[in-house]
């Protein structure tokens, strides 16, 4: 079993627990996903600091003040081969900037596989950082959000008026 460490930090958007191992992030769970966070918290081998989430702290940190719009640090997620190449694409998405369902579908090769996208984006392990939230409906509905519609309401027009 690899080694994984914790650490929770308050934002403007409350309680963001980080989880990494040696090789990058692993998780980002909101304060409401007590579930997960206690899956985590049985199979966790340290709960000490690492630089990787002192890193993270740092940026999201920054993100939040307004000073940091893209993110640079090591990820360490796993899904499906869909998934990788869905988070992929939208990491390309711009901060302040969004695109729909099926445009990000488009980008990757099959206009019909919208529903799939928004599948792969409720199973991104890593809101914020990989930027699901810029992801909308074509008809600029918010959709979905593994944070809550609040939230992602908040991180779109937050960047909207940073940029």
């Amino acid at each position: 079993m690899q080694e994984l460490y914790l650490k929770k930090l308050n934002s403007i958007l409350g309680e963001i627990t980080l989880i990494s191992s040696n090789r990058g992030i692993h998780r980002l769970l909101w304060q409401d996903e007590q579930e997960e966070i206690k899956k985590y918290s049985q199979t966790i081998r340290t709960k000490s600091s690492s630089e990787i989430l002192r890193n993270t702290e740092t940026q999201l940190k920054e993100y939040f003040s307004g000073s940091r719009k893209i993110f640079d640090l090591p990820l360490d997620i796993s899904g499906t081969f869909f998934q990788r190449r869905v988070w992929k694409q939208i990491s390309q998405i711009g901060f302040g900037e969004t695109l729909s369902y099926g445009e990000l579908a488009h980008l990757l090769g099959d206009v019909h596989k919208a529903r799939a996208v928004g599948g792969a984006l409720g199973k991104n392990p890593v809101p914020i950082l990989v930027a699901c939230h810029r992801v909308i409906a074509a008809k600029g509905q918010i959709g979905g959000f593994s944070g809550g519609l609040k939230v992602k309401r908040f991180l779109l027009d937050f960047e909207k008026y940073q940029n």
